[in-house]
C-alpha cells in the first residue's frame, strides 16, 4: 500500500483507482517498483545503480529494520551508498552506532544480490563472533521480507558463514583467513582492527594488500573497508594517506589517496560550535556531550575522540608524555615562577575542540 500511495502522490496512479491497484492490479505496482530498482546511470564511464534505485529498495522493499522496527533510510545510508557505488576502492571511517556494518554487510549486498543473479560477496570482519552476528541479521532481513524471500531458492545453503541467495553466495570470514582462489564481485572489510595484537599491523597490511586486492582483479570487483580507526599507524591511515608509508596526511573529505582509495570520514559531530550532530536521531547534544553521564564524560576525551570524532592519538609520539600530562592535573602542585630573562623557553599548546563552553580544554605547557 505504501508504494501504491507513493505512485498516487506522484500522479502516476489516479486516486480513484487506488482500490484496483491494491487488489486486481497489484502486480502492476510490483512491476513498476522492480523496474525502478534496475535504474542505472553512467558515472565516469561505468554503469552503476542510481541513488533513486537504492532509495526505492530501502523505502519500499526493506522499509524498516525487522529487529528494531526502525526506518532505515537516513543521510548516512544515502551518502555511504554513493561513496561505495561510485568508487571501486573505498576506505570509510564512521563513528560508532551509525550503522556502517548494517549497510556494508546487509543493505548494500542484499540490494545487489536481489537484482543480479549469481553475484558473490566476500565479507570480512575482525573476529568470527562479529561476522556470525552480521550473517544472523542478514538472514532475518531476508526471512521477514516477502519480496526478498522470492529469490531464496529451496535447498540453498544457510550456515553461520555462508548464505546462498538468488544463485549467488555471501561468504563471511575473519581477518587472516586466506581467501586465495576466491574471485568475487564485492569484498567488504568491516571493523578489521583489533587491539590485542593477535594480528600485527604488518600481517593485516599483507592480508588486505597481498590477499584481498588480488581477489578483486578478475571481475574488476569493489573492495570496501569500513570501520573506526584505532591508532595513527593502522591500515586505514595507510590506505587513506596522501603519500606512501604514511608520510603525508590522511584524507577524510572524499578524495583519493596516493594508492587510489576513495577516502572519507563520518564523525558524529559535524560542527562543534553550532552543536550539529550528523544523525540527530541517535543522540541529543546533552546525551553526547554535556550531561553528567554523557558519552564523552563516561568514555573520557581520548576514547570519545577516537570512537566518535575519529581522531586518534599515539602516546609514543606525543609531544608531552602521559606522566607529564597527569602531573599538571594535580591540584596540589603549585606554580613556581622563575625570573630568568636569559633562559630559553619552549611552549606547546593543544587547543580545545572549539570555543564553546562544552568543548574540551586547551592545554599549554612551557
Amino acid at each position: 500500500a505504501s508504494y501504491t500511495d507513493y505512485l498516487i502522490k506522484k500522479g502516476i496512479i489516479p486516486l480513484a483507482e487506488r482500490f484496483d491497484y491494491l487488489t486486481t492490479k497489484k502486480h502492476e505496482v510490483l512491476e513498476t517498483l522492480i523496474g525502478r530498482l534496475y535504474e542505472t546511470e553512467e558515472y565516469k564511464g561505468v554503469t552503476i545503480s542510481t541513488l533513486s534505485a537504492f532509495w526505492h529498495f530501502c523505502e519500499f522493499v526493506i522499509y524498516e529494520d525487522p529487529i528494531k522496527g526502525k526506518r532505515i533510510w537516513n543521510i548516512f545510508i544515502k551518502e555511504l551508498f554513493q561513496d561505495v557505488e561510485r568508487h571501486r576502492y573505498c576506505s570509510i571511517w564512521a563513528s560508532r552506532t551509525m550503522g556502517k556494518s548494517y549497510f556494508a554487510h546487509g543493505l548494500y549486498i542484499l540490494f545487489k544480490a536481489f537484482l543480479f543473479r549469481n553475484t558473490e560477496f566476500l565479507l570480512i570482519t575482525n573476529i568470527p563472533k562479529q561476522y556470525k552476528r552480521n550473517i544472523r541479521i542478514l538472514k532475518k532481513i531476508i526471512m521477514s521480507n516477502e519480496l526478498l524471500l522470492q529469490k531464496k531458492e529451496e535447498g540453498c545453503i544457510w550456515t553461520q558463514t555462508e548464505v546462498e541467495y538468488n544463485g549467488g553466495l555471501m561468504q563471511a570470514q575473519s581477518v587472516g583467513t586466506p581467501p586465495r582462489g576466491e574471485h568475487v564481485e564485492y569484498i567488504f572489510v568491516d571493523d578489521c582492527l583489533r587491539d590485542d595484537n593477535k594480528i600485527s599491523e604488518e600481517e593485516l597490511d599483507d592480508f588486505i594488500r597481498g590477499q584481498l586486492i588480488p581477489c578483486a582483479q578478475r571481475w574488476k570487483s569493489r573492495l570496501v573497508l569500513t570501520g573506526t580507526p584505532l591508532h595513527i599507524t593502522d591500515i586505514y591511515h595507510g590506505l587513506m594517506n596522501t603519500e606512501p608509508d604514511m608520510k603525508g596526511r590522511v584524507i577524510t573529505d572524499g578524495n583519493f589517496s596516493y594508492c587510489g582509495f576513495y577516502s572519507k570520514a563520518y564523525p558524529i559531530i559535524t560542527d562543534y560550535d553550532k552543536k550539529e550532530i550528523y544523525l540527530e536521531d541517535l543522540f541529543s547534544w546533552e546525551e553526547l556531550i554535556t550531561n553528567t553521564n554523557s558519552v564523552r564524560n563516561v568514555q573520557g576525551d581520548t576514547l570519545f575522540n577516537r570512537e566518535y570524532l575519529l581522531i586518534c592519538t599515539d602516546k609514543s609520539t606525543s609531544i608531552f608524555s602521559h606522566e607529564l600530562l597527569k602531573d599538571i592535573q594535580d591540584n596540589s602542585l603549585k606554580v613556581v615562577y622563575m625570573d630568568d630573562h636569559d633562559g630559553n623557553y619552549i611552549t606547546g599548546a593543544d587547543v580545545a575542540t572549539s570555543g564553546a563552553a562544552s568543548a574540551d580544554n586547551t592545554a599549554i605547557v612551557t
